[in-house]
């Protein structure tokens, strides 16, 4: 007897993103569950947030010149779409908050010094933990200028407006920085290096509105086993949820 769609869709390996995967590690024990239903509920194709600013700090970046010009044009734009009444509300409120997250760009862009930048492929294989895909969409590859031209990293930008925090909630959103950044050497190391050696202060996450790079720890040994056994119970509450 063949296979009903919805049998095949309870046996797929459960997919889950870095950034989500980074979230579940920091979250309260409340929350895991809305986090693995909310992923597994992702199955069809959306509309991300900052589309266009991930792609404008993608291209100045990757230039030598590290362009103003271009940083000025994308947020003419962003103001003009924010009050584009020809527009739907999300590309609306997408301009609004890209003109914030573009500012605290421009703010943080001298971190980025002595840092070559070039593109990451469009497609790569996803990372395998405990049996969970974990999709790390690497949005450059970096070579420090000074280092050895074999030494390759990472760059994984996280947009997420950053308000008035506690020092524990600081911390907490800076913790999940270093497990991005770790996700982001796992990459590197297993699917992204090729004959380059990937290094640790090569690879980081970007939270841009908080104007912070999170680099991959040098010992990171324990937050590769503390992300393995999230996706231990990850693999076993997919179907549950």
């Amino acid at each position: 007897m063949a296979q009903s769609s919805s049998d095949s869709a309870q046996r797929a390996s459960p997919r889950i993103t870095a950034t989500e995967l980074a979230r579940y590690m920091i979250a309260a024990e409340t929350a895991k569950i809305g986090i693995i239903r909310s992923a597994k509920e992702s199955v069809s194709p959306y509309r991300p947030r900052f589309a266009d600013a991930r792609n404008t700090i993608r291209a100045f970046l990757r230039d030598k010149a590290r362009p103003r010009t271009l940083l000025r044009a994308a947020r003419d734009r962003y103001v003009k779409r924010s009050t584009d009444a020809s527009l739907g509300r999300f590309d609306r409120e997408d301009a609004r908050l890209s003109i914030d997250a573009l500012d605290s760009f421009v703010r943080m862009q001298n971190q980025f010094g002595g840092m070559a930048f070039r593109p990451a492929p469009a497609r790569a294989e996803s990372l395998r933990l405990a049996d969970v895909e974990v999709s790390v969409n690497v949005d450059l590859l970096v070579r420090g200028a000074r280092n050895d031209n074999q030494q390759i990293g990472g760059a994984l930008f996280r947009f997420s407006p950053a308000e008035e925090e506690t020092d524990t909630a600081a911390g907490r959103r800076r913790d999940l920085g270093l497990y991005a950044a770790t996700l982001v050497y796992l990459q590197v190391e297993r699917n992204l290096a090729g004959n380059q050696r990937p290094h640790y202060q090569l690879c980081m996450s970007v939270d841009v509105q908080a104007e912070e790079i999170h680099y991959s720890p040098p010992s990171f040994a324990q937050r590769v086993e503390n992300l393995e056994s999230a996706c231990i119970f990850i693999r076993a509450m997919w179907d549950l949820v």
